[in-house]
């Protein structure tokens, strides 16, 4: 008959393996923490194996080498996001100066545009103005043609020298599209001899002009 194996044998060989699958259920869910980022296994375990020959400086760089990598593209990052910063700022400014520009142009465009219409409105009234004038012209060239010459040469004395040589200006154009003489030489000898020479002279000088 095989011999029976003593029962606490039996029961060493059951606890070493529940052990060892405790053991291993255990690593497996402090892997599964580390991966989850609960834990930090490497961080709890260095001070452990440091102490270790050979095994604990590679532990120490390995440790320490993810660290630094993070810490480098940190810098980098920030190192960027200072650049963009850097380069919006310098945007914003151009955009500014950009604007600034724009509105000093518009403010210099409105001013002429201001300036434009006030020369618009003035030029109509200058010709509102000539026109009215050039009006009254012909009428008291008309008026005066049909007066008597020496009622005539009286209202004459009273008006301007430039306003009688435009109405006499008025006198021979009617004159000649008429087909017939004009009385202004006429109208000149009634009127005083020093005023008739003066507005003879200021004819000739707007003729040669």
């Amino acid at each position: 008959m095989a011999k029976e194996k003593p029962v606490s044998e039996d029961l060493n060989k059951k606890l070493r393996f529940y052990l060892l699958l405790n053991v291993m259920l255990v690593i497996m869910a402090l892997f599964l923490f580390d991966l989850m980022g609960i834990l930090n296994i490497r961080r709890i375990f260095l001070p452990v194996v440091s102490s270790l020959p050979l095994v604990g400086k590679l532990a120490i760089e390995n440790v320490e080498d993810p660290l630094l990598l993070n810490r480098e593209e940190k810098k980098k990052e920030e190192y960027s996001l200072s650049v963009w910063e850097d380069k919006l700022k310098e945007r914003e400014k151009t955009i500014a100066a950009k604007e600034a520009e724009l509105k000093s142009k518009e403010e210099s465009l409105a001013s002429e545009r201001e300036e434009i219409q006030l020369m618009v409105a003035e030029f109509e009234k200058s010709k509102n103005e000539y026109a009215n004038y050039k009006k009254n012209v012909i009428q008291q060239a008309i008026y005066i043609e049909s007066m008597p010459p020496k009622e005539a040469v009286a209202r004459l004395k009273e008006m301007d020298d430039m306003i009688v040589i435009d109405i006499f200006r008025e006198m021979e154009r009617r004159a000649q599209s008429e087909g017939r003489n004009s009385i202004v030489p006429y109208l000149l000898s009634l009127l005083e001899p020093k005023r008739a020479s003066v507005i003879q002279k200021k004819m000739m000088l707007q003729e040669e002009n």
